[in-house]
């Protein structure tokens, strides 16, 4: 389907083919910078990778091997988690996130589908296709990300630091203790896109946050603080 996108924009086979090998160098730079981290806590480890061109036409494959992990957002749907885990939660991808800094990297993409739980109940962070390091951040350079967790500063293109992601990441804890609800979002019943987007939209305008519902209130303190 890419291939026939960019063949209807009037690229040739041979054009094609360069723009897609951009693509896979842009992916293999992702697995590159979670190579770094590997073996490290709260951050989902790579093991190895390779890529294979396809040799009956345009595109490539691409293997990569890590741990087996179970994403947040399916983790979840079997269980209400207790305020110790939601704590727990916290705590490591804290842990992910001082590691990141440390490598002046800004995830810039926190949210349950890129959070994952093993075995043990560890929490970790993973997917880093559109994290870039700090020294690349300009004003309104990039305002990549997904709406529903993205910090104000991102989404109106101003200069954004690592507190972005911790911004996303108090999003992910709010919503766990909010009946599975953003911030302005009706806790009882069904929601349409018009009020995810209205919500959205308060949030991001700077209107207050009203307390997580479903929480203590030295948790929901913590919570609206990030």
């Amino acid at each position: 389907a890419e291939i026939g996108a960019l063949q209807a924009e009037g690229l040739s086979d041979a054009e094609a083919k360069t723009y897609l090998r951009s693509v896979v160098s842009d992916f293999v730079r992702e697995i590159q910078l979670m190579e770094t981290f590997k073996g490290l806590q709260n951050i989902v480890s790579v093991e190895d990778y390779k890529v294979f061109e396809n040799t009956k036409g345009i595109g490539w494959m691409i293997y990569i091997r890590m741990e087996l992990l179970t994403p947040l957002n399916i983790y979840v749907r079997s269980r209400k988690m207790s305020e110790t885990e939601i704590a727990k939660l916290g705590t490591d991808i804290c842990t992910a996130l001082e590691l990141c800094a440390r490598k002046k990297v800004i995830h810039r993409d926190i949210k349950p589908e890129n959070i994952f739980v093993n075995q043990f109940g560890d929490f970790k962070l993973g997917d880093f296709g559109i994290a870039r390091s700090l020294e690349h951040i300009t004003t309104g350079l990039s305002r990549k990300g997904t709406y529903s967790y993205m910090a104000p500063e991102v989404v109106k293109g101003k200069v954004y630091d690592s507190g972005a992601d911790l911004y996303s990441l108090g999003l992910v804890m709010y919503q766990y203790t909010n009946k599975n609800r953003l911030p302005f979002m009706n806790t009882e019943g069904q929601f349409d896109s018009h009020e995810r987007m209205e919500a959205i939209h308060r949030r991001l305008s700077g209107e207050p946050l009203p307390a997580p519902c479903d929480v203590s209130p030295a948790m929901a303190s913590v919570i609206l603080r990030a």
